[in-house]
Parts: structure tokens; sequence; C-alpha cells
């Protein structure tokens, strides 16, 4: 079951109150070439009838039936920071790697990057690091050496991002 923060829901109430003939917030997966699934939000004015809703007060939550179990366990947060806004999928199912070798990427069906990339990088024995760009000071933590990492598991959350390290 995907849960709702307080902050998501009065944002979602709020921007509802905008959109006309709103029914709530769809949250899929969606699948997409190198980069795997990735999770996507749009406002919903119709449902089908296999799709999963989750209520919280007057805001309902829409889940496809195939995008309802990759969901399962996450959390719909609504985040407001100095790198931006907007709604996040927190998924405590999701491990941090700081670097990840690359027989586990193609066992483990990881999907940070296509298998081209995954074969230069092997050939050259160059490590793959994987972090998110938008974090400040993570480019230079990762030509530095520094440990750092990205929590993600088979769905890649807000685009991954792989980085190399020589």
């Amino acid at each position: 079951m995907i849960t709702i923060t307080a902050t998501a829901e009065e944002k979602i109430r709020e921007l509802m109150l905008e959109e006309k003939d709103t029914l709530g917030l769809r949250v899929y997966v969606k699948g997409g070439g190198c980069h795997g699934y990735q999770y996507g939000m749009a406002f919903e004015s119709k449902m089908s009838d296999d799709d999963t809703v989750i209520e919280k007060g007057d805001v309902k939550v829409i889940m496809d039936s195939q995008s309802a179990p990759l969901l399962s366990g996450c959390e719909v947060d609504y985040v407001d920071s100095v790198q931006g806004s907007g709604f996040a999928i927190k998924n405590p199912q999701a491990k941090k790697y700081a670097e990840i070798p690359f027989l586990s990427i193609l066992t483990q069906n990881l999907k940070v990057m296509d298998s081209t990339a995954i074969s230069l990088c092997m050939d050259n024995d160059l490590p793959i690091v994987v972090f998110d760009l938008t974090e400040r000071g993570n480019i230079r933590r990762a030509v530095l050496g520094e440990e750092i990492g990205w929590p993600f598991d088979e769905v890649a959350v807000r685009g991954l991002l792989a980085g190399l390290r020589a």
C-alpha cells in the first residue's frame, strides 16, 4: 500500500482546486529505455475499473493495476527546498549503493545504464558511481573519490544518473 504524507495531501488538495474535473493524483510507473522504470504523476479526471485508489480525507491517489505492485510500501511526499520543490516518491525498499559491480547490474537487472555503457566501463576497468546530480557538491565528492551513493532498486527514482570515477 502507498502512503501519503500530510504535506503531500495538502499540496494535492491545493493543486486539485486549480484543475477542473480532477478526481485525484495518478501515480504510475513507466518503463523507459536505458534508465529502466521511472515514477510519474499527473492529475486524473477519469478512472478505470482496475485502478487502485488510496483515499486520505478528500484526496485520492490513483494507481493502475501494473503500477500498484511496484509502488507498494512507497510514500508520496511534497518537498520544498533550496534545490526545488515537487512531489517525491520515497521507497523504503531501496538500497543505497556507493559503487556497483558490473555483474550485479546485470544479474540484479538494476537498469542504471544501458549494456553498452556497462561494457565500456567493464572493458576499461572504470567503476560505476551512482549519485544524485542535483544534490549540491555531489560532483565534487565523486571526483575526489568520497563515499557517496544513491538509493534505488528496480525502479529508477527521479532519473538516476551514473557517473564514472577513474
